[in-house]
């Protein structure tokens, strides 16, 4: 157990790192088309013309970390759209929450949209369900290595700490006060129903940062939803694996081979 405040314990949520780009990002990197939003908050682009899909990071995450499937969308036609969340990529510093990150991509409606389809990854998948209950309208989803309930993930977050009657209270106190108004359980995806577009889960066994079980119970309430499970890509790793890259693109409708 880590020694933390209450205090301190909602800041590390609210003030994630921002971390370098892989090399491997960097193509993705060079070829994107930044569009700053009015709240600052910066849009990059790929590909000039067709369908949109609407790439939505994680927590500590930034957009090129979809740079495979950035590549096929823009082979196949299509324009690929992402929005760095405050304090992440190349949106300037402010404090982070899935709510304010749902608000960037609603943000971004006006001058992107129509996006027929979505794909999340990680506490993006938190940001895009917010958003997808105030205007976001999409016609397929790809959730990986998805946050399923954020109720879960700050109860673990107290018990790691140790916080337990009042510290805890506090604790989730100082959570909900930066998220807008918005209660806690809202965020839960797997108090949704299933979305009525085609659904696809992916995850991986050894994911240390999010549990696949999670995924694998929200795939039995979803029984619409088609679940991959992989093995040995962890968390971040998913998001450049070929195989992973080629399942989401064929989610998408992209039947152009990826390797």
């Amino acid at each position: 157990m880590v020694e933390m405040t209450a205090e301190a314990a909602a800041q590390m949520i609210f003030a994630p790192r921002r971390m370098p780009a892989e090399p491997w990002e960097e193509p993705a990197g060079a070829a994107a088309v930044p569009h700053t939003l009015p709240s600052g908050a910066v849009v990059s682009t790929w590909g000039d013309e067709g369908p949109a899909v609407l790439l939505v990071h994680g927590w500590e995450g930034r957009s090129t970390q979809f740079a495979g499937l950035i590549g096929v969308l823009v082979a196949s036609g299509r324009r690929a759209v992402a929005v760095d969340a405050p304090g992440h990529g190349r949106s300037p510093d402010a404090e982070y929450s899935p709510v304010r990150h749902g608000e960037v991509l609603l943000e971004a409606l006006p001058g992107h949209a129509p996006f027929e389809a979505v794909v999340t990854h990680s506490f993006g998948s938190t940001a895009t369900f917010h958003a997808l209950r105030h205007g976001l309208t999409v016609g397929r989803i790809a959730l990986i290595s998805p946050l399923v309930s954020l109720t879960d993930r700050l109860a673990e977050i107290a018990g790691y700490f140790g916080f337990e009657g009042p510290v805890r209270a506090d604790f989730l106190d100082r959570v909900q006060h930066r998220l807008s108004g918005v209660p806690i359980a809202d965020l839960d995806i797997d108090r949704r129903p299933c979305p009525d577009g085609p659904t696809l889960l992916c995850h991986d066994t050894e994911d240390r940062e999010i549990p696949v079980d999670s995924t694998i119970a929200l795939a039995r309430q979803w029984t619409d939803a088609r679940l991959i499970v992989t093995n040995g890509l962890r968390h971040r790793r998913i998001l450049a694996d070929p195989t992973v890259v080629e399942t989401v693109a064929r989610h998408l409708g992209v039947s152009a081979p990826v390797r």
